[in-house]
């Protein structure tokens, strides 16, 4: 599609007196905006049913036409609307005031004399189709910039300022000499100012600056959340959906209470008994009265040394911790009483001192292959160190710790700590390694060496091939 030559905006005369030349920015863009569909519409309409013809080869002749054809109904527009109000007197009949509905209905009755036959027909029939092509040319031409912005502008102006009845959109303001005219012009309400915020670079009267303010996306404002971020007004709502540290949010656990985000951790700490109980219901659901979940739950926070229940933001993590802790609870582990303390908590001096003697007499024979003679030697130090222990303590006792020599150490309860044979499960494994090394590894090589040789062969004899 080839871009248009310039053309110059009608321009109407006003006589004697000098008009003021500015007029709403706003409305004269919005009524620019309509010229591009309403030219996308008269190309369709003519075209419809033609092979040899499309819209793109007759825009540019429709373009002028349509600028001629608005224009001169334009300006003839007041003289016609009083005329029509003195001959009719049905209010129904009468024209609008609105100056976009007025060009509106000028492009429509334009569309509908270029339109042929077959457009009046698929116009009632297919009328969503025919929807579908004006919206497709439209883009096309705003991707090859056929009637670019700032010319349908220049056009929309003079429109606005023939069909502004009630001088709404334009100021009409008229003066004698061009001193007086320069001295409107520098306070004239509708003088285009540019947008002071940063990024946007609208353009718009004095007199709508305070609407254009209120609404426009650049602005920066303070979080509506009330958070310390901000930023601008197009970035709003996605923050406050997405990362604003104030958003509204249910507690994940279930409970009816609402809070801001950042106070989640709060929540989960101060709630945590409850908490607790929801989720102890649903991993436990038979076995626990109401009375015996508070219990557990009372339980579980002593036993939380880490704090990691506190520190759960969620129903999977608090069950998993939960889990965890129970787990540790039934085998014993880090639940139980230190080994080195005795019942009074204080630390077990006696059990102390044993260690290194029955850390030898465990693991020394087991070691070093020593059979019973390392027994007796493991036994005879395990001795030697508990009698030391005990004459320390009592030194009058020589003859008990003799005694407790040639005995066999025991341990604080009374159990003998002998050396044990290894269980049978690793004696059963330890054959069956056995009988692998002995019986499957000579097999399995044999079969290895095979097929490598058989891979040879097969090599050698595709080479050949």
């Amino acid at each position: 599609m080839e871009l248009p030559v310039t053309e110059p905006g009608p321009v109407r005369s006003e006589g004697l007196l000098l008009q003021c030349p500015y007029c709403d920015s706003e409305a004269m863009h919005k009524l620019a905006q309509l010229l591009l569909p309403g030219l996308a519409a008269v190309s369709i309409d003519c075209t419809t049913g033609d092979l040899f013809r499309k819209p793109s080869v007759v825009a540019v002749d429709m373009r002028k036409e349509m600028v001629d054809y608005v224009t001169q109904r334009s300006e003839t527009f007041i003289s016609d609307s009083l005329i029509e109000s003195e001959a009719s007197q049905d209010e129904e009949k009468e024209m609008p005031e609105d100056p976009f509905e007025v060009v509106s209905i000028f492009m429509d009755d334009f569309s509908s004399t270029k339109r042929n036959i077959i457009g009046h027909v698929s116009g009632w029939l297919m009328s969503d189709n025919r929807e579908d092509k004006i919206d497709d040319f439209v883009q096309e031409m705003e991707m090859t910039r056929f009637w670019p912005l700032e010319r349908r502008e220049a056009i929309a102006e003079v429109l606005l300022k023939n069909v502004d009845l009630k001088t709404k959109y334009h100021c009409p303001e008229k003066y004698e000499n061009e001193q007086r005219l320069a001295d409107h012009k520098a306070q004239c309400s509708f003088r285009p100012v540019t947008c002071p915020n940063d990024g946007c670079r609208a353009k718009v009267s004095v007199r709508c600056m305070t609407d254009h303010d209120s609404a426009c996306l650049f602005k920066i404002l303070t979080c509506e959340q009330s958070c310390e971020k901000r930023l601008m007004r197009r970035d709003m709502d996605r923050h406050c959906v997405t990362v604003c540290p104030m958003r509204p949010m249910k507690c994940p656990f279930g409970c009816d209470s609402s809070f801001p985000e950042r106070n989640l951790e709060q929540h989960c700490s101060e709630f945590l008994q409850p908490h607790l109980l929801k989720v102890l219901k649903a991993i436990h659901k038979k076995g626990f009265t109401d009375e015996g979940f508070k219990d557990h739950a009372l339980l579980l926070e002593k036993q939380d040394i880490d704090g990691k229940l506190g520190k759960s933001r969620e129903v999977r993590s608090l069950t998993n911790v939960v889990k965890n802790l129970e787990a540790k609870m039934k085998n014993g582990g880090s639940m139980t009483k230190p080994r080195f303390e005795n019942e009074e908590g204080q630390l077990d001096k006696e059990w102390i001192s044993i260690q290194p003697a029955l850390l030898s007499y465990r693991i020394g024979p087991c070691a070093r292959g020593g059979g019973g003679r390392g027994r007796e030697r493991a036994g005879e130090a395990a001795a030697a160190s508990a009698g030391e222990t005990k004459a320390a303590a009592a030194t009058g006792e020589r003859e008990s710790a003799a005694a407790a020599s040639r005995s066999p150490p025991t341990s604080r309860y009374g159990t003998s700590r002998r050396w044990r044979r290894p269980s049978p499960s690793t004696a059963s494994y330890v054959g069956w390694m056995r009988l692998r090394l002995d019986y499957l590894a000579p097999p399995l090589q044999f079969l290895t060496n095979a097929c490598v040789v058989l891979f040879m062969v097969q090599t050698s004899i595709d080479d050949e091939c």
